[in-house]
């Protein structure tokens, strides 16, 4: 049994289930489903909140149990973000409701911030005040990523919070596709931001299929960070169109001509640091 997780769920006020995450519940809770304004959805696609306060020494045990048995490489646990607030289920479920929106391309969309590892990319993607704001009336909370539990203190000294960069925020998804299975919140974090400056230079680049974004990023992290300054790369992305993806044009080559590349374009970087 894990004394940390005991500790949070009996000190802690709340948590948040991601009912698209789980399979089922470790056990019967009554769960408030947390529902913005604009949502006509399937209710179970929605997050909820579960008062921790009201469980039985039963339940808790339940959802121990569920902790102790998650592995590395399973998203998150039925519970997977404990929070810590001094108002009561009404205020903080309404809060946290009309947080769930963000605005993308024109359009309403789920900010999926009670998924672990999309907080943890807003961990470093928003500034403190963001984040005070996202989770308003939540003085700190614990989220489940890679087998353990991590904090987030609201800050003491409150700024006023400027708007959120929806593009980024878009892009989280894509960076959890490339990042995968990296072990531990630091390694995560260094390889996210690299994986973010990889699907910019291929935005840049015109790539507007995200499996074309999501291929060009693992080149990246797999053969050289400068992936685009080789001639054969640069061509390879300006032969893209809608008949031909940069998927297919990459598969034509071999492993021994990505390896080509990548000495090539380390040799021209020494070359360089030389002169």
């Amino acid at each position: 049994m894990s004394l940390d997780s005991y500790a949070l769920l009996r000190q802690a006020s709340f948590g948040l289930v991601d009912q698209l995450a789980i399979d089922a519940l470790p056990c019967e809770l009554r769960l408030q489903v947390l529902r913005p304004a604009w949502f006509r959805g399937d209710a179970s696609l929605l997050p909820a909140l579960v008062d921790l306060r009201e469980l039985s020494t039963r339940q808790i045990e339940h959802l121990l149990s569920d902790y102790d048995s998650t592995p590395k490489d399973r998203s998150a646990p039925a519970v997977a973000q404990i929070l810590f607030t001094q108002v009561d289920e009404g205020t903080l479920r309404a809060h946290l409701a009309h947080r769930l929106t963000v605005r993308l391309n024109g359009r309403s969309a789920l900010l999926r911030y009670y998924d672990p590892r999309v907080l943890l990319q807003l961990t470093w993607m928003l500034t403190q005040a963001q984040l005070s704001e996202l989770f308003g009336p939540v003085d700190r909370l614990a989220y489940w990523v890679d087998g353990q539990w991590h904090t987030l203190d609201k800050a003491d000294d409150e700024q006023p919070a400027s708007m959120v960069d929806a593009q980024r925020i878009a892009r989280i998804g894509l960076i959890n596709e490339v990042v995968g299975d990296q072990s531990g919140r630091e390694a995560l974090v260094e390889a996210s931001r690299y994986v973010e400056t990889a699907l910019i230079t291929a935005e840049q680049h015109g790539l507007i299929d995200e499996d074309d974004r999501i291929a060009f990023a693992r080149h990246v992290m797999d053969v050289h960070p400068r992936l685009d300054a080789h001639p054969k790369v640069a061509a390879m992305l300006k032969s893209v169109d809608q008949s031909n993806s940069y998927r297919d044009i990459a598969a034509l080559l071999s492993d021994d001509d990505w390896q080509r590349i990548a000495q090539e374009l380390e040799h021209t970087a020494t070359t360089r640091t030389v002169q």
